[in-house]
């Protein structure tokens, strides 16, 4: 094993699985002062420590729901089910929510697997590549004959994810450094809640039934007039106009509309 390159493969077969004795240690030198099996473990738990930092760092709410030792045996697991495969550690994490779901004890474990949903989404905005966004000012200038015709376009900084716990308290109490966690509660019907970028900080917060509904629609591609009947399903014919304006005004005022279109039907 001569070659950078045979070298740097045996490294790195060694960190995925060092159990198998990977023929790296054949090109470590062993003498007095330690052989090639414990020079190299050292390597092997410095690795498996900066996987298990990176998703402290990324899952700050999962390590206070479990605690500094479950989590490390929970971190340990993933590890071994799901090896680091992207040149950035930044996406370690993604198959976490699918590993516990997966995976018991966690399985049953629901306020732990919405809080890594809740989490993953948060990163997932913190990291989305920036785009346009509509101003208020734009949606003004609109000839008020062609509103029915609107449709609109959304940034990639937002996520929806539906919680039946109070996951976003409980994450509010973990990074506000509170000393006792707020007692768990559950609610019989979930929530959607939003998670989107403004500016460079994720903000969250629960949709009620009919913008949950209304987003998805305008997401979909519906034009505005159709929102507006779409509506009457929740309010009355009279009031639906001015409820999906209220919801568009709020979408623009958070910065979520990349873009307003006018296209007859």
């Amino acid at each position: 094993m001569s070659h950078l390159r045979d070298l740097q493969l045996a490294f790195g077969e060694y960190l995925f699985a060092p159990e198998n004795g990977a023929p790296i240690t054949n090109a470590i030198v062993s003498d007095e002062n330690g052989d090639a099996d414990s020079r190299m473990a050292l390597y092997g738990d410095s690795y498996v420590l900066r996987l298990i930092e990176s998703l402290s760092v990324d899952f700050p709410g999962v390590h206070a729901l479990l605690g500094d030792h479950a989590f490390d045996v929970m971190c340990r697991e993933y590890i071994a089910v799901h090896p680091s495969e992207h040149p950035s550690i930044r996406w370690f994490g993604r198959h976490l929510v699918e590993f516990l779901n997966n995976t018991s004890p966690y399985s049953e474990q629901e306020i732990l697997i919405e809080m890594v949903a809740f989490e993953w989404a948060k990163n997932q905005v913190f990291d989305a590549p920036d785009s346009n966004v509509v101003a208020i000012d734009e949606l003004a200038a609109v000839n008020p004959e062609d509103w029915g015709d609107m449709h609109f376009e959304f940034v990639p900084a937002m996520r929806k994810i539906l919680l039946h716990n109070n996951v976003t308290l409980l994450w509010n109490a973990v990074n506000g450094e509170e000393e006792s966690l707020p007692d768990l509660e559950r609610s019989e019907h979930s929530v959607q809640w939003l998670v989107w970028r403004k500016s460079m900080d994720p903000n969250w917060r629960s949709l009620e039934v009919d913008e949950s509904f209304a987003l998805q629609y305008c997401q979909d591609g519906m034009r505005f007039g159709e929102l507006c009947e779409r509506l009457c399903e929740w309010v009355d014919e009279e009031h639906a106009p001015m409820r999906a304006v209220t919801f568009l005004k709020t979408w623009i005022d958070s910065e979520i509309v990349s873009r307003i279109e006018v296209n007859a039907a």
